[in-house]
C-alpha cells in the first residue's frame, strides 16, 4: 500500500482538482474582464478575441472539432448569460466533458466560448 498523496486522492480526485486549478487560472487570466461586464448587457464574445491564449484555444478547437466551426452551432452549446456559463463550466468539470488540447484539461464550454471568439472577432 503506497502512502503518497497521489494515491490516496485517487486518480479522479486528482485530476478534478487539477481541472478546478486550471479552471481558476483560465477564467482570471483570460476572462475576468468580460465576465465582469455590467449585468444586462449582450455578451459580446468579440472582445475575447483580442487575447492571444483565447484565439490559440478557440483556433485548435476548432481544428479538432470541425463539426463545431459554425458559430450557429456553438451558440447552440453555450448558455446565453455569463453565470450560466459559469454554471456549465462546472458541470462540465464534474461531469468529466473535458477537452485536451496543448497539454491543459478544460471544460467543453471554455473552449467553445474561445472558438465563438474566434469566430465573432
Amino acid at each position: 500500500m503506497k502512502s503518497d498523496s497521489f494515491h490516496l486522492l485517487g486518480r479522479r480526485k486528482f485530476l478534478l482538482s487539477c481541472a478546478w486549478g486550471l479552471l481558476g487560472l483560465f477564467s482570471k487570466h483570460l476572462l475576468l474582464s468580460w465576465w465582469q461586464e455590467p449585468r444586462g448587457k449582450i455578451l459580446d464574445y468579440s472582445q475575447l478575441a483580442n487575447h492571444k491564449g483565447v484565439q490559440s484555444l478557440g483556433k485548435k478547437y476548432l481544428k479538432t472539432y470541425p463539426q463545431e466551426s459554425t458559430s450557429h452551432v456553438l451558440r447552440s452549446f453555450i448558455p446565453r448569460t455569463r453565470s450560466g456559463i459559469r454554471k456549465q463550466i462546472i458541470r462540465d468539470f464534474e461531469s468529466g466533458n473535458l477537452v485536451s488540447l496543448d497539454g491543459w484539461l478544460l471544460a467543453r464550454t471554455e473552449c467553445r466560448v474561445c472558438a465563438l471568439a474566434v469566430l465573432t472577432g
